[in-house]
């Protein structure tokens, strides 16, 4: 995860690609690619930002059927995403529809999240089936650029 200078907003690439606040999001953009766990450790932090932020999905999938269940079920609807994921097959863009909040790895309900296609020193694991994340904007030190590694981790079912 390094920035290249990049702009996602612009561009399809994967936001981890670049230095923008990411927004809430749950990681992979492929239909077929849906990581159980996200594991984000920050070995040498950015001059200032890229703090991490977590929420819990399975809350707002809560209050949203308490509080506004049409707007859960349009949200438990499939809808078409671009694929940005590094690797995966872009050819089967038009196939590639899921819903935000779904059951895609039979783990009863599990979001899939990105509003736009750490703390400092710490190791993040989230649930990237039930936790969004995302990170701030961050400015670089040019003699020491951050480095945060990501890892996924698939559960063998």
């Amino acid at each position: 995860m390094k920035d290249r200078g990049g702009d996602y907003t612009k561009t399809a690439i994967p936001v981890s690609k670049t230095r923008a606040a990411t927004g809430l999001h749950t990681d992979s953009s492929a239909l077929d690619v849906l990581p159980d766990l996200v594991g984000l450790i920050c070995i040498r932090p950015a001059k200032s930002g890229g703090s991490s932020r977590i929420a819990c999905a399975l809350r707002a999938h809560r209050r949203l059927g308490e509080e506004d269940p049409g707007s859960l079920t349009m949200l438990e609807q499939p809808h078409l995403r671009d694929i940005v994921t590094p690797g995966a097959d872009r050819s089967q863009q038009m196939r590639n529809q899921f819903p935000v909040f779904g059951d895609q790895s039979g783990r009863g309900v599990t979001c899939r999240y990105m509003r736009f296609w750490i703390e400092r020193g710490e190791m993040l694991w989230v649930d990237n089936c039930t936790t969004l994340h995302d990170r701030t904007e961050y400015v670089d030190d040019a003699d020491a650029p951050r480095l945060l590694l990501r890892q996924w981790v698939q559960y063998v079912h």
